[in-house]
């Protein structure tokens, strides 16, 4: 039941992408995201993140992101990461470009979960700092974000998720750019999910419609102790 919502879901987006107009803003796009935590230690694990992103659906090359670090939990509701990512980004083409923009970010990220009930909310505060090199150019510029998430259960295994993520530049222009997101998400087993469902992206000028598929898994490195 759950795989046939899901095909509905990418048929229909599909039926809209067909006819969506020769605009990069009007085509529906696609983020292909792996995301996962690995534990070395109690309280101690090391994240990593890489997503795919296409100005069509799976088509027409937009960036690539990855990102690392090392994360310190001293509760559940509370942890702290240092980390570096790379961000490679072209702009939208039909005939292929020479041009494109990397950036390496140093980041520094807080996260404050607590639970209201049956529903989870999540607070992340996260500091880039960025060094960016298009074409000739060079700059270096931070940036501060902060996503506010909530997650709650629906029948079983299936839970439905909800954030809104507003990016702002420290220097010059404030607003950088706002993210919002509404998915499903299946839990496969306690250490393995997935997630579908659509983003919306707004810039200064411009706006991106997305859809967002996530796998999410949790590893645990540490040695189990013999019985």
């Amino acid at each position: 039941m759950c795989f046939t919502r899901i095909t509905s879901v990418l048929l229909l987006l599909s039926l809209l992408q067909s006819i969506a107009q020769e605009k990069k803003e009007d085509y529906l796009g696609s983020w292909s995201i792996v995301s996962g935590s690995h534990r070395i230690a109690d309280k101690w694990s090391i994240p990593t993140e890489a997503y795919y992103g296409t100005y069509k659906l799976y088509n027409c090359y937009h960036d690539f992101y990855f990102r690392t670090g090392i994360t310190y939990q001293p509760s559940s509701k509370l942890k702290t990461t240092i980390g570096f990512a790379f961000v490679d980004m072209e702009p939208f083409t039909f005939v292929g470009s020479n041009y494109n923009s990397e950036q390496n970010v140093i980041y520094e990220e807080l996260n404050v979960n607590h639970n209201f009930r049956k529903l989870k909310i999540g607070n992340r505060f996260r500091l880039e700092n960025r060094w960016t090199k298009a074409g000739g150019d060079k700059k270096y510029d931070n940036r501060f974000r902060y996503r506010l998430r909530f997650t709650h259960p629906i029948i079983k295994a299936l839970y439905a998720s909800f954030h809104d993520e507003f990016l702002m530049n420290l220097k010059g222009n404030v607003f950088n750019q706002n993210r919002i997101q509404c998915s499903l998400g299946y839990k496969i087993t306690p250490n393995f999910k997935i997630e579908c469902g659509y983003l919306f992206q707004s810039f200064p000028k411009i706006s991106y419609h997305r859809l967002r598929l996530v796998l999410l898994f949790n590893i645990d490195w540490r040695k189990k102790s013999s019985i």
